[in-house]
Formats: structure tokens, sequence, C-alpha cells
């Protein structure tokens, strides 16, 4: 898989409103943005595959913020499952993640950067970045993952962390997750 340089609109909606919000986080941004999950396997899954993606779900992370994040007006704000922002307009939402709101990150105590964001994924599939001042893509157990069609636990803990929060076991959440984007669960 190519890990080329990808333009941003690959991976981000043409929503003028939703531009001018990436734009607004990158000026606040002190240092590294990604957008993570979904957002980045889904468009990568529709590419590679052909596979229709609708994604209206954006997960960003980044180290520091220069300034806080301001509700844009028109938008509704709300803490995420993360203890972080996050913002709703429509079908579209964004969720900001950052030290302070990863508590996976923070309760083991890891420091907070994209290794171990995502080193501490639940699942294979979710360990896959798009860096937003690079225009890379980064995630060498999400890449593999899409490569081979599957999706495995890629993090035990953070699995079971992930189920308790949802009430569902990890086997249920593993095939709910790989059949959802026409992969194989593989249960080691």
């Amino acid at each position: 898989m190519e890990q080329g340089k990808w333009p941003d609109s690959y991976f981000l909606t043409k929503d003028i409103l939703f531009e001018v919000w990436t734009a607004a986080i990158m000026n606040s941004a002190k240092e590294n943005l990604w957008l993570i999950g979904g957002a980045v396997y889904r468009n990568l899954i529709e590419h590679y595959y052909g596979t229709p993606s609708t994604c209206c779900d954006y997960d960003f992370l980044f180290e520091r913020l220069r300034k806080p994040l301001a509700v844009p007006p028109g938008w509704n704000g709300r803490s995420n499952s993360f203890g972080g922002l996050k913002l709703v307009k429509g079908s579209i939402s964004m969720d900001f993640i950052d030290e302070h709101s990863h508590r996976f990150i923070r309760n083991k105590g890891l420091a907070f950067n994209i290794g171990n964001v995502l080193g501490c994924t639940p699942f294979t599939i979710h360990s896959i970045a798009y860096d937003i001042r690079e225009k890379k893509i980064m995630g060498d157990a999400g890449l593999a993952a899409i490569l081979s069609k599957t999706v495995r636990v890629h993090n035990r803990e953070a699995a079971e962390a992930c189920c308790r929060q949802y009430n569902v076991s990890v086997h249920d959440l593993l095939r709910e997750k790989a059949e959802s984007i026409g992969f194989t669960p593989i249960f080691d």
C-alpha cells in the first residue's frame, strides 16, 4: 500500500463549514495534528476495494493547543466518550482528542504521542492515522488489516476497556466491526 502524500480532500468532506473548521483546528494545534480511526480506514477501504463509504464521524488527535477550541456557530458541543470536545452539526460529528481526554493513555501512565495512541487501539483496523500537516498515512497494524481484509484484537486491555464501556463482549464487537466493513474477524 502506498504511503506517499495524500490530499486532505481524500479524507475530509467537501462541506465548506467542515473545511473552515479544519483550518481553525490547524491554527489552534500547536504541534502535530492527525485524523484517526474510521474516517481514515473507511476511505482507504473505499479507495482500494471500491466498497462505498460514507464517513460523517471525524476524530482529530492533537498533542497541544495554542488556544482553546471554541464551538463555532451552528454546531452543538458536548463531551465525547474520551471526555474531550465533540461537535455535531446535522449528520457530521467531530471528536477532539488530546492528552487530557484520552483516559486509557493517561491511566496507563504512557506518554501522549501518536505511537502510543496507535499502540493502544482496541482493534488492528483502528491503528491507523492520517497526518494532516505532513499528508501521510501511518499505522502498520491498520494498513496490514486493510491489505489482509481482516480485523484482530490489537491491544487486549484496550479492547476489554472499550467493550466494558459499550457492555458488549470483545468477540461480539470484533465480529461486528469486521462485518461492518466487509472484513473477516480473526479470533486469536
